[in-house]
């Protein structure tokens, strides 16, 4: 890690006069050295349980599918009552031939 933060320091700092360089590398080389050790820390801390679901999260998700449900069948009455009146103006226009134009 410590060599990874250093050629970063190194890249970000190029064409910096040279003693913004040596400031910067002094800097980094100390923060570096304690990185480990915090990275470590900072993953023990970790919880390794997810936290639960808030309850009002599950009456949402049930309020989300009765909604999706209920467009679900709105459209499908839609589609029904389309064709039924599809297939009453053609038995209409069977029954009665003459009435076309």
């Amino acid at each position: 890690a410590n060599g990874a933060v250093l050629d970063y320091v190194d890249a970000a700092s190029a064409g910096a006069p040279p003693a913004w360089v040596q400031s910067t590398r002094a800097v980094a080389d100390r923060a570096s050295a304690a990185l480990a050790d915090n990275l470590d820390q900072a993953v023990t801390r970790a919880p390794l349980v997810p936290p639960r679901d808030p309850r009002w999260w599950s009456a949402f998700a049930v309020l989300q599918w009765l909604l999706f449900a209920a467009v679900a069948l709105a459209g499908w009455f839609f589609f029904l009552r389309r064709e039924a009146r599809e297939d009453a103006a053609h038995e209409a226009k069977e029954a009665a031939p003459w009435t076309s134009a």
